[in-house]
């Protein structure tokens, strides 16, 4: 696999994933309604599926997700390619979330100055990123790591497809409907985040963005998502080598 089809196949489809999942956060999220769940849910699991399609029509693996690379390059990643290439997905995946959050702030930049001037800085904080909403340390950390395995077990046998269970055109049925179960099942205390880099990008784009009064991009509160989702990954990735 080439360097160029890595890296314009993970920018497309995080920039997919960035659109749709953070469209959908900001159309629920900012304004004086309650936001809906399922919705909100549905937007993520559409970002996720249609980012994926995008990336391997684009002949990419569809990663998206810097733990999914991260589970690979411990696990398995002589399947991918030269080890350095990890980081161009890396590098890719971020790109593509910036480009995918323009997108949004562009698309609902008059909703965000309202919401603002409502004073709805963690609903605005919200459409970019999670927020630990006083949420203690120990118990977000948990939620990641808890989040993060889950998750890349799901990936792991619907993508490898143990014993063809799985038909191959029903498999992004199967990613749409596991990344539903996890926003509302296991997204009460995190969202769930479950990307580092994502996370980390958009906190980025929120410091950057000048959008008045917008408060914190609150960097601290990323601290036990990262370190749970890719603690969380590093365990998952070792039981699959091990074993």
């Amino acid at each position: 696999m080439s360097i160029g089809t890595v890296f314009l196949s993970e920018i497309i489809g995080s920039l997919v994933l960035s659109l749709l999942g953070n469209g959908g956060m900001a159309n629920q999220l900012l304004t004086k309604k309650k936001p809906n769940e399922v919705i909100i849910a549905i937007c993520w699991a559409s970002g996720v599926t249609v980012g994926i399609v995008f990336s391997l029509m684009l002949g990419g693996v569809g990663h998206l997700n810097a733990i999914i690379s991260l589970f690979y390059l411990i696990y398995n990643w002589s399947s991918i390619g030269p080890y350095w290439l990890f980081w161009i997905f890396i590098i890719a995946q971020i790109i593509g979330f910036v480009l995918g959050q323009i997108c949004v702030v562009f698309l609902y930049q008059g909703k965000i100055k309202q919401s603002l001037a409502d004073g709805f800085k963690q609903e605005y904080l919200n459409s970019y990123c999670y927020t630990r909403n006083n949420e203690k340390f120990m118990k977000v950390f948990i939620a990641e790591f808890i989040g993060a395995i889950f998750f890349l077990l799901a990936i792991y046998f619907i993508i490898e497809n143990p014993r063809q269970i799985l038909s191959p055109h029903t498999s992004f049925i199967f990613i749409f409907i596991i990344v539903i179960c996890i926003v509302l099942s296991l997204g009460g205390v995190t969202g769930p985040s479950l990307s580092p880099t994502r996370d980390i990008s958009l906190r980025l784009m929120h410091k950057i963005i000048p959008f008045k009064n917008k408060g914190s991009s609150e960097f601290k509160e990323s601290v036990p998502l990262i370190l749970g989702s890719i603690l969380g990954t590093i365990v998952i990735g070792l039981v699959f080598l091990i074993i």
